[in-house]
């Protein structure tokens, strides 16, 4: 599934990275270097910690400068800057100029294309960070390798699909709230949607505003059970008892095969199957059909992989070979085959 990734700055203080590690809910990490020309003091006050800290723990992480620049002397100065603070250190995320001040937003094109430059020139990956207004209009069309937009709607911790950036471009983020938390960090964090994870270059399918349905994951920490639905009022109501939300499990179809949920009462076990065979044996062996849950892509291309694990006696369902291989690994889980496709 798509990854989630955080940015920070010295606004979130003197962050415990190693908590940060060790939850395991995130993919990566965007860091701010800085903010506008090569000025010591206008680097950000946790860089270095922030970078040797990430390197220390192997969290992934690109990197991003606020941007002030209003001509070239300003812009080359920036990326200068950038030049200087990367210095021997290589991020696997790209590095992105972050066009904000809308003051300068006639500048924009011409900044992003001098930071774009410099990126490149050290063998970095380059990327563009800026709202779609802008990226409709200044923006438009500028070639840059990739696109991070902020729409928050809401601003909840949950995405919808109707937040989403209204954009003709491609992107391969999606920052879509402020407000989240996360383990070893006191304040709230911006979180976003990577659509390409360039930790292995695998690039996932962002869902048109409307085409698909969210499938939001929750996991209960009394019965190390996991429960996924795409109802908001299910997770909300689950969430009040005492599950704990996880995020987006993955996208799903409006329409497609019929993947029906099931539940076993004696140990309160819930199972997701498509329509056959096994479906008709599991009610035969006394579970209820609880009705479709949700909709399987008719492609083959994103399969979901099954787990079982015979000591808690529930299932486990995930896009992630390498969550799938972790499940088995550490947590004495059952590899079950591939359950269905996702979108």
């Amino acid at each position: 599934m798509a990854i989630k990734v955080i940015d920070v700055s010295e606004h979130q203080g003197q962050i415990d990275w190693s908590r940060v590690a060790k939850s395991g809910n995130i993919g990566g990490v965007i860091l701010r270097c800085g903010y506008g020309s090569d000025i010591v003091g206008q680097d950000d006050k946790q860089w270095n910690r922030n970078v040797k800290q990430c390197e220390y723990y192997g969290i992934p992480y690109g990197v991003y400068l606020y941007s002030y620049a209003n001509d070239d002397a300003h812009a080359n100065s920036e990326a200068q800057h950038f030049k200087r603070l990367i210095a021997g250190h290589k991020p696997v995320f790209p590095c992105y100029i972050d066009l904000e001040e809308a003051r300068y937003a006639n500048f924009y094109r011409r900044a992003a294309t001098i930071w774009c430059n410099a990126v490149k020139s050290m063998g970095l990956i380059d990327g563009v960070y800026s709202g779609q207004t802008y990226v409709n209009s200044v923006l438009r069309g500028f070639p840059t390798t990739s696109w991070w937009i902020p729409r928050y709607g809401d601003n909840d911790t949950v995405p919808e699909t109707w937040e989403m950036p209204q954009v003709s471009i491609k992107y391969d983020a999606w920052q879509y709230t402020s407000t989240d938390g996360i383990s070893g960090i006191s304040t709230n964090v911006d979180v976003s949607i990577f659509y390409k994870d360039y930790r292995n270059n695998k690039t996932y399918t962002a869902p048109k505003q409307g085409s698909t349905d969210i499938l939001y994951r929750l996991y209960n920490p009394s019965s190390l059970d996991h429960f996924y639905t795409t109802s908001i009022a299910e997770r909300n109501s689950l969430a009040n008892v005492g599950w704990k939300y996880e995020g987006i499990a993955w996208n799903v179809p409006k329409s497609g095969t019929p993947i029906y949920r099931l539940y076993k009462k004696s140990n309160g076990d819930h199972i997701w199957v498509t329509e056959g065979a096994e479906l008709d044996s599991l009610v035969r062996s006394g579970w209820t059909k609880e009705g479709v849950a949700f909709y399987g892509s008719t492609s083959d291309k994103n399969p979901v992989y099954r787990l079982y694990n015979a000591s808690t006696q529930n299932h486990f369902y995930t896009t992630s070979a390498t969550e799938r291989d972790s499940a088995i690994k550490q947590s004495g889980y059952k590899y079950e085959g591939v359950a269905f496709f996702a979108r």
